[in-house]
């Protein structure tokens, strides 16, 4: 049952709108999004970010503040009676955030080839930390790739 439970289907698919404004380096966007697959709720967020032009180095960095519904958090981490384990209690969160921070940068390689890195941290408010399938109230993640422009 536990294993069920981890490898239950989380398939958020969504459709909304999306508002970008553009001011010099400057980006904000706010975004609105509903899950068209089973109704599992509404994602809202806003977005702050700036680049920076270095000789070669394209540089980024990104602040967003995600909102999810109580219905979207049901979906994504709750357990319901129904699938509650020894090891996963039922949970019922209500609706939760997340803050998160990118910082970025991209150089060519050569005429063709791109090398792209991110770091990323994100912190979940305590409706997410408290659900029994996460481990940790925060993720972190890096990400490095090398990219063929045609």
């Amino acid at each position: 049952d536990n294993e069920k439970l981890l490898k239950r289907t989380s398939l958020y698919n969504g459709a909304g709108v999306r508002v970008t404004r553009y001011l010099n380096n400057y980006i904000v966007q706010g975004r609105l999004v509903s899950d068209i697959y089973k109704n599992n709720g509404v994602r809202v967020s806003a977005r702050f970010g700036r680049n920076w032009q270095l000789r070669n180095w394209n540089l980024h960095s990104i602040a967003s503040l995600d909102f999810a519904s109580a219905r979207t958090m049901r979906y994504l981490f709750g357990v319901g009676e129904d699938e509650s384990t020894p090891e996963f209690s039922a949970y019922r969160p209500g609706s939760g955030a997340a803050l998160s921070l990118e910082f970025g940068a991209a150089y060519p390689v050569s005429e063709h080839v791109v090398w792209n890195t991110r770091f990323l941290h994100t912190q979940y408010s305590n409706e997410v930390a408290d659900s029994p399938l996460l481990a940790d109230d925060s993720f972190t993640g890096f990400r490095t790739t090398l990219n063929y422009v045609f």
